[in-house]
């Protein structure tokens, strides 16, 4: 018989997560359909099969895996960033590209900022021009 679900103690799995251990619970060449267990949990069958077969991975994954900084880095990249911000020296990319370099411990080449990461300030007394062409980066709440 083929087991369809997997133990309650996995209500913290996403669907495809369960149906996935589900195979997974399954005896050594015992039969199963992907088709069938994707019913069951109520998932694609075409993206269990490839999540089973590791040839698809979840989009949070991929993300990761693309990451240069960990999540402890990147703490401590905005614990800067806000330093910075608080003794009104608001860094500049290239400096904020020089602290996650010696923080990964690897040179960062390219810093890809996407545009909703952007932020236009335009504060009575901010003097626009002294800082020539360089782009500063702010702390949004300070």
């Amino acid at each position: 018989m083929m087991p369809t679900s997997i133990p309650d103690n996995s209500t913290n799995m996403s669907p495809m997560e369960a149906a996935i251990a589900a195979i997974e619970l399954l005896e050594p060449g015992e039969p199963f359909t992907y088709t069938a267990i994707a019913h069951a949990h109520g998932v694609n069958r075409v993206t269990l099969a490839q999540r089973h077969k590791h040839s698809q991975v979840s989009r949070k994954a991929r993300a990761i895996k693309q990451q240069k900084l960990d999540p402890q880095q990147e703490l401590e990249l905005v614990q800067y960033i806000k330093g910075l911000t608080r003794r009104a020296l608001p860094p500049t990319r290239e400096m904020i590209q020089n602290f996650a370099s010696q923080v990964a411990k690897e040179p960062i080449k390219e810093y890809h900022i996407d545009a909703w990461h952007t932020y236009n300030i335009d504060k009575k007394g901010f003097m626009i021009g002294i800082t020539g062409r360089s782009k500063q980066v702010f702390s949004k709440a300070i």
